[in-house]
Formats: C-alpha cells, structure tokens, sequence
C-alpha cells in the first residue's frame, strides 16, 4: 500500500498547519495510506553520538526518533510543515532535523517527494519554506510543492480550494511516479562525492565519520556520476 508520511513541527494539534495538511489530504484517495506524526512527540535531548548514525548502529536509549525515521524512509511521500516561529521553523522540529542530519551527508531521501508547508499570522511566510526545501533538498527530497498559508487565506474558500487542488494533484501524481532528482540534488552529490572520495578509507575507523563513508560505498553510491542513475538503478528500474 502507498503511504504518505505527515510531520507536523506544530505545538498545537488542532491549529492552523494541521487543518492546512488535512485540507490538502481531504481529497487523496482512501487506498493511499496517511500516517501523522508531531515533532513534540521527539523531544528527547539531542545526544552527539546519535547524530551521525546513518546505519542505527548507535542508537540512543530512550529516544524515539528511530520508528519516525523509518516511516519517512518507508513512505513513498512525505509532508513536512511547521508554523512560522520567530521567523523560523518550530524548535521541536528543529530537534528533529538535527537528529537526521546524517541523511544530508548521504541524500537518504534518495529522491522521495516532498511536499513542504508553513502557516503564519502576518509575515515571515518564507522564512519556513525556504529553509525546509533547503534542508530537504540536501538530504535527496525531491520537493514537488511548497506553499504558506496564513490565517486569512485559510478561511478563504476560493483560495484554499485552489491552493489544496493544485497541491493534492501533484502529491497525486508524484506518488506512483519513479523517484526522481532535480538540479539542486545533483549539485549536492556532486560536493559531496568529491568530499566522500577524499574521505573514504581516511576517516577514522568506528568513528560517525566513518559511517557516512562506509554507507557511500556499501551503496554503491560512490560508484555513480549522477544520482539520478543511481536512483534508477536502485528504484526505477526494477
């Protein structure tokens, strides 16, 4: 079954950025499976030795990043969205992106689309979607959509339905397509190919390091001058 993946970096359950995800997912067909998670629900303290762990190998007791972890990597889209905090994401949600930094040394997302969303009350409406397409970007997501909301749009029919109807027929169609790169993502593999290639065989052995490049090489992505091929050959073309 296709599942769409849903990470809500909102303290408040009921406001205006789940009401924005559950009027875009309002019309996905019932077959494709949705799972919501709320990054208030991963707060336990950020500990280095789990922030370079791209194997689990590492894993911090008691914290329970790791099932979200698997639901994104699981899920054939994901839908990332915070509310604009001081001209930024929400703290809990910065937690955890910083817990899944290793995946921006690896492209984990490995060309998984994404749809990113915001919600303000007056300004700052950019500051949100710049930084998660950003962020998402270099960890391999392929962003297929990404919009800010604010309080007046979302009590506005005209607009709302027009925005959610463009959104849900990309999500629509992005789902049962191949996985796909795009120019930003392959810039980023190309740095940090050159980096893993200096790295690699250099780094310190059973080091977090060493993790990161012992992942490029065990999947064969060192091997690849371009991460489109490499999506094809690990996803498309089977």
């Amino acid at each position: 079954m296709r599942r769409i993946t849903v990470l809500n970096g909102s303290v408040n359950r009921k406001g205006n950025t789940q009401y924005f995800i559950e009027e875009i997912l309002r019309g996905i067909p019932k077959e494709i499976d949705r799972q919501f998670f709320f990054a208030s629900d991963y707060m336990f303290p950020l500990v280095y030795k789990g922030l370079y762990d791209p194997e689990y190998s590492r894993k911090v007791a008691g914290d329970n990043i790791y099932s979200l972890q698997e639901s994104i990597l699981e899920s054939n889209l994901l839908i990332i969205a915070s509310p604009v905090y001081m001209h930024n994401i929400s703290s809990n949600l910065k937690l955890v992106i910083e817990k899944l930094s290793t995946w921006s040394h690896i492209l984990r997302l490995d060309g998984k689309p994404v749809v990113v969303l915001s919600t303000c009350s007056t300004n700052g409406d950019t500051t949100v979607t710049s930084y998660l397409c950003k962020v998402i970007s270099t960890m391999g997501g392929n962003i297929i959509a990404n919009c800010n909301a604010n309080g007046f749009q979302l009590h506005d029919e005209v607009w709302l339905n027009d925005v959610t109807n463009k959104i849900r027929s990309k999500i629509i169609c992005s789902i049962g397509n191949s996985l796909q790169s795009n120019y930003y993502i392959e810039e980023v593999f190309k740095g940090m190919k050159l980096i893993m290639n200096d790295r690699i065989g250099s780094d310190v052995p059973n080091s977090f390091a060493e993790e990161e490049s012992t992942y490029w090489v065990k999947s064969g992505l060192i091997n690849y001058d371009s991460f489109q091929k490499f999506l094809d050959d690990k996803y498309n073309l089977k």
